[in-house]
């Protein structure tokens, strides 16, 4: 039963829940067969569904069906929101570790507003030592730094979004985020210079602080 209850939870499940539900729409479901219809629709996804823990659990129809039914409507615990979260993240960081599915990714969002102002920050600054990669051009073990030195120093900089590197979402204060990141390709010997997207308001300060890095040897 451990292992049917984990692979349910490696899978995302419509499920539908009526508590916004239009008058008529309740109606519906107090409809058995209404009921039943929907049921069987989602113990069809269910039934002999390969999870994403790439483990493959052959559930019974009648199994699939109680379950649906059982779960119309009802709210996930804050444990199993964790176990969900927990399970897609490894599965999200093994799909990264692909080159050509990171350069899929990368090359359709990339590169943003903060991006260009950099590159073109950088072009002024110290013309000719970076090049922006972080559309999958240069990847190491999954991580796609943001620019390359283009001469011969194993050098990057990376430039860090306030919400998707903040602490309100990762759960790490700036240091222990940067520490993580110049750590990883340190081990790659890369010097990583950390630029958080707040930074590029005062470009005076940031000058100093690209040259600084860039005369490092």
């Amino acid at each position: 039963m451990i292992n049917i209850y984990i692979s349910i939870l490696g899978k995302h499940w419509k499920i539908k829940d009526t508590s916004n539900y239009s008058k008529a729409n309740k109606e519906k479901w107090k409809n058995p067969e209404y009921r039943d219809k929907v049921c069987k629709g989602v113990s069809k996804g269910l039934h002999g569904n390969t999870n994403t823990l790439g483990k493959h659990w052959k559930l019974s129809k009648v199994f699939c069906e109680n379950r649906s039914r059982k779960q119309i409507g009802m709210k996930k615990s804050e444990k199993t929101k964790r176990k969900i979260g927990k399970t897609n993240s490894i599965v999200i960081k093994e799909k990264w570790k692909d080159p050509d599915y990171a350069r899929r990714v990368l090359t359709v969002n990339t590169p943003n507003k903060s991006e260009i102002t950099l590159n073109s920050f950088l072009q002024k600054t110290i013309p000719n030592e970076y090049k922006f990669v972080g559309d999958g051009e240069f990847i190491l073990e999954g991580k796609c730094p943001d620019f390359l030195n283009v001469n011969g120093k194993k050098k990057l900089i990376e430039l860090f979004g306030n919400y998707w590197h903040g602490e309100d979402r990762t759960g790490k204060t700036k240091k222990e985020s940067e520490d993580e990141r110049i750590n990883y390709f340190k081990k790659f010997g890369f010097k990583t210079l950390i630029i958080w997207e707040s930074e590029l308001q005062d470009l005076s300060v940031l000058k100093n602080k690209i040259l600084n890095f860039n005369s490092i040897v």
